[in-house]
C-alpha cells in the first residue's frame, strides 16, 4: 500500500484514505494465535481452531431461555406475534420505484467486503439502469410473494478482535455478518420506508441508529444533568449498564412486536422477520472457513436493519421508566434513561428513585431475555457535598462502585472534572503520533512524507483527541493547554522541528488551530445542529439553558464564544442558514481570531503570519526541502549556537554584531558564503512567498550559507 501512496504527482488520495482507515481500524485485525474452545482447552491445529470458532458462534447466537417464573410471557409473545403477522400480511406497501433503487445504488460505498457470492458494490454501480430495473422488479416481487431468495439466507461471519482482552479468548471477538450485496440494497430500501415511523414513535433518549443524531446528543444531555445538579449542590448517582451480548442474543419475535408497536405494520414487517428468521452460517477464521451451521430466530449483527431493530427494542425501557414516573429532571425535561444502542446510563437524584429504576430495569431485562453484566454494570456517585453513596443491587448482586467510567468515548469521574478524560486523550495522542511517524518514515514515502504526515495528523490525530469535544462544558484551561502541548509535540516531530520552534508559527504553516479554538469551532457547529435538531429533549434543554442563562451551562459558554468571535447569537438567523453556510462563517471568524491572537503578541518571530492555512510548498516540495523551508519561515534555526555564551546574549559567536534574526545569519561577514543586504532581503522575501520554485531556490542558497557557518562555528 505504501508504495502506491506516494508518487511523482504527490499523494494518491484514494490510497491515502485507505491508509487512514487502516490506522483508525488498527484493532480490527484477525487473530492468528492459538485459541481456547468452550471447554477452555487450547487449540493448536487448524481443524480444532476452526471448530472452536464455529462452536463459539453457535453458542452465542442462541436466544436465552426465559425465566421459569415468567414463562407465560413467552406464550403471550407468540400469540401477539401471530396476530401482528396476520395484520401485516394483509397490508401491502406501495411498490419500490426506480428512483428509490437508484438513490440507494448511488450511495453505495467503494472498497467494501463482498458477500458470499463475491458480488461487490462496484459491480452494481457499474451495471447502470438495466441492473437497477432488474433489482426493482425482483424487490417488488419479493414483497408481494413474501419469499426471499435462498442465497440471501447464506451468511459469512467474519470474526474481528475487539481490541481488548486476550486475543486467544474468543469472547473478545466480534462477529460481523457478511450478507449478499443485493440483499443489503433491499434492506436499505426497507429501512428508508420504515425510518419515518420509527422516528415518530421512539423516544428522544435513544440516539443510536437514528439520522442526524449521535453520541454527542446523549453526552450533551448527561453533562447538562450533571451541571444542573452540581449548580444546586444535589448529589446524583449514575448507573452505567452493560448488556451482555445484546446484539447476538436479541429475541427476534419480541423485537418484531416492538417494531410493530413503533408503526411498522405492513408487509415489510413480515419481510424483516423473514430476513432474520433462518440463517445458514459459515465462520471465516484466520486459518480457514468452517463447514457451517443453521441459526434460527436471531437478529443478524452488522446488517443494515440490525442496529435499528436493537435500538428500537432497547428504547422500550424508556417507555416503562416514564410510565413509572422515574427520571432526573433538567428544566422541564424528564430524562428516564440515556441510551445509544445498548449503552445505557441512568441519572438518579435519590436512593429511592435509583432502587425503583433498578426494579423496572431488572423486570425489563427478564421479559426480553436480556442480561445485564453485574460486574461490568457500575455506579458512580457525584457527591456534591454528600457522604455515604447509596448501595444498589441488580439481579441480587451489589453493583460495583467506580470513581470513573468510560461512556460513549468520554470518561466521567466522581469529581466532575476532565482530568481522567484528558489523561486518556493524551495517551491516545502519543500512540497516534507514533503510528503516523512510523508511516511517514517508510522509505516509499520519503518524497511526500510531510504532506502525508500532515494529512494523517488532520485525519487521524485530531479526530481522536477532540472526539465529542463539542459537549465539553466548563473545561478548564489547564486541560486545553495539555492538549495543545501534545498536539505541538506531535507536529514538531512529524516536521522534524526543534522543540523551541515558535508554536503559533508551526500551527499557522500547517493550518491547524489551537485546542481552545478547536473546541470553540466544534461547539458552534453543534449549536447549528441543536437548532435544527428533531430531538425535542435536546432542544428543550437548550432552550431552558438559554432562558435561565445559568453560568455553568453549555449554552452560556457558547454565547460567550459568539461574543469573543463577533458572531451574532440569534437563533432565527441560525435557523435560516444552511449547515455549510454556518460552517464557513464559523471557520472564517475562528481563523480571523487566530490571526488576531498572533498579532497581539507583537513578536518578530510571528510578524510574517497572515493566515492559518496549510501552505502550498508543504505539498509541492520534497519532504527534505519542505522541512528546511518551514524551519526558516518560522525562524526556528537555533540561534543559541551562534552566540558566545549560554546566556541570552545577542552577540554573534563569529563577530561582534547583534544576532537579531535570520538576516544576520546569512549576511555575517565572517562567513565566506555570506551575501549582501539586498540579496538577503530578496532571499527572505522568497522564503515567505507563495511560489514553490522561488522558495526552493531560496532554501538551497540559505542552507548552503548556514552549513558553512556551522562548519566555521565548529572550528572556533
Amino acid at each position: 500500500m505504501t508504495d502506491k501512496l506516494s508518487s511523482s504527482k504527490g499523494v494518491n488520495d484514494s490510497e491515502f484514505w485507505r491508509l487512514k482507515r487502516k490506522i483508525m481500524n488498527r484493532g480490527e485485525c484477525e487473530v492468528t494465535c492459538p485459541v481456547k474452545n468452550m471447554a477452555q482447552e487450547w487449540c493448536y491445529d487448524e481443524e480444532s481452531q476452526i471448530s472452536a470458532y464455529e462452536e463459539h458462534y453457535r453458542e452465542i447466537l442462541q436466544t436465552r431461555p426465559i425465566h421459569d417464573d415468567i414463562k407465560d410471557i413467552e406464550t403471550d409473545i407468540n400469540k401477539i406475534f401471530t396476530q401482528y403477522s396476520r395484520t401485516a400480511n394483509n397490508d401491502l406497501p406501495s411498490k419500490f420505484t426506480v428512483k428509490e433503487v437508484q438513490d440507494v445504488v448511488k450511495k453505495l460505498s467503494k472498497n467494501k467486503a463482498p458477500g458470499p457470492n463475491r458480488v461487490t458494490n462496484e459491480m452494481i454501480r457499474e451495471g447502470g439502469i438495466s441492473v437497477v430495473k432488474w433489482m426493482q422488479n425482483m424487490f417488488n416481487n419479493i414483497v408481494v410473494q413474501g419469499t426471499l431468495p435462498s442465497e440471501w439466507k447464506k451468511v459469512t461471519i467474519k470474526s474481528i478482535y475487539k481490541n481488548k482482552g486476550l486475543k486467544c479468548d474468543l469472547k473478545n471477538q466480534r462477529g460481523i455478518f457478511l450478507t449478499q450485496t443485493i440483499s443489503k440494497i433491499f434492506e436499505k430500501l426497507v429501512l428508508s420506508r420504515i425510518q419515518p415511523d420509527l422516528e415518530t414513535n421512539m423516544s428522544d433518549f435513544q440516539n443510536g441508529a437514528r439520522p442526524q443524531r449521535g453520541t454527542a446528543d446523549s453526552l450533551f444531555i448527561i453533562r447538562a444533568l450533571i451541571n444542573y445538579y452540581k449548580y444546586y449542590n444535589v448529589p446524583i448517582t449514575i448507573v452505567f449498564y452493560d448488556l451482555e451480548k445484546c446484539f447476538d442474543r436479541l429475541w427476534l419475535k419480541d423485537c418484531m412486536i416492538d417494531l410493530f408497536e413503533s408503526g411498522v405494520k405492513n408487509k415489510l414487517w413480515s419481510i424483516i422477520y423473514e430476513l432474520n428468521e433462518t440463517c445458514e452460517i459459515c465462520v471465516k477464521t484466520p486459518i480457514g472457513v468452517s463447514k457451517g451451521f443453521t441459526a434460527k430466530q436471531i437478529v443478524k449483527q452488522g446488517t443494515v436493519l440490525a442496529a435499528n431493530i436493537c435500538a428500537n427494542s432497547v428504547d422500550k425501557l424508556n417507555n416503562e421508566s416514564r410510565s413509572g414516573g422515574i427520571g432526573a429532571i433538567v428544566g422541564n425535561v424528564n430524562v428516564p434513561n440515556l441510551a445509544f444502542q445498548d449503552d445505557i446510563a441512568q441519572v438518579n437524584i435519590s436512593t429511592k428513585t435509583a432502587e425503583k429504576q433498578l426494579m423496572i430495569t431488572e423486570s425489563f431485562q427478564r421479559a426480553k431475555k436480556m442480561k445485564f453484566n453485574e460486574l461490568k454494570t457500575q455506579t458512580m456517585t457525584i457527591q456534591n457535598g454528600q457522604k455515604n453513596p447509596p448501595k444498589l443491587e441488580l439481579n441480587g448482586t451489589v453493583i460495583p462502585k467506580c470513581s470513573k467510567y468510560k461512556y460513549l468515548g468520554d470518561i466521567f469521574n466522581d469529581k466532575n472534572s476532565y482530568s481522567d478524560l484528558i489523561d486518556e486523550r493524551v495517551k491516545i495522542a502519543k500512540n497516534a503520533t507514533n503510528e503516523i511517524c512510523a508511516m511517514i518514515e517508510n522509505e516509499y514515502m520519503s518524497a511526500s512524507g510531510v504532506e502525508i504526515g500532515i494529512k494523517l495528523f488532520k485525519a487521524v490525530f485530531i479526530p481522536r483527541i477532540f472526539h465529542n469535544c463539542e459537549t465539553w462544558s466548563n473545561i478548564d484551561q489547564a486541560s486545553l493547554k495539555r492538549l495543545d502541548t501534545v498536539m505541538l509535540s506531535a507536529l514538531k516531530r512529524i516536521l522534524h522541528l526543534p522543540k523551541s520552534s515558535v508554536n503559533f508559527g508551526v500551527l499557522s504553516e500547517v493550518g491547524i488551530l489551537t485546542a481552545k479554538l478547536f473546541v470553540y469551532q466544534n461547539k458552534l457547529l453543534f449549536l447549528h445542529r441543536i437548532v435544527h435538531s428533531t430531538n425535542k429533549a435536546l432542544t428543550d434543554i437548550f432552550q431552558w439553558e438559554l432562558e435561565t442563562n445559568c453560568v455553568r451551562s453549555w449554552t452560556y459558554e457558547v454565547r460567550q464564544i459568539c461574543e469573543i468571535l463577533d458572531i451574532q447569537f440569534e437563533l432565527q438567523d441560525i435557523e435560516m442558514v444552511t449547515k455549510n453556510q454556518w460552517k464557513n462563517e464559523v471557520s472564517t471568524k475562528i481563523h480571523e481570531y487566530f490571526v488576531e491572537l498572533i498579532q497581539a503578541k507583537k513578536s518578530t518571530k510571528t510578524e510574517f503570519i497572515k493566515n492559518c492555512e496549510m501552505k502550498r510548498y508543504l505539498t509541492e516540495l520534497t519532504a527534505t526541502k519542505a522541512r528546511q523551508c518551514i524551519r526558516l519561515r518560522i525562524l526556528s534555526i537555533n540561534s543559541a549556537k551562534y552566540q558566545r555564551s549560554s546566556y541570552q546574549s545577542d552577540t554573534c559567536i563569529l563577530c561582534d554584531s547583534n544576532v537579531e534574526d535570520l538576516k544576520h545569519i546569512i549576511t555575517c561577514k565572517r562567513n565566506a558564503y555570506c551575501v549582501g543586504e539586498q540579496i538577503a532581503n530578496e532571499l527572505i522575501n522568497d522564503i515567505y512567498s507563495e511560489e514553490s520554485n522561488s522558495i526552493e531556490k531560496a532554501v538551497d542558497t540559505i542552507m548552503t550559507i548556514t552549513n558553512e557557518r556551522d562548519r566555521l562555528m565548529n572550528s572556533v
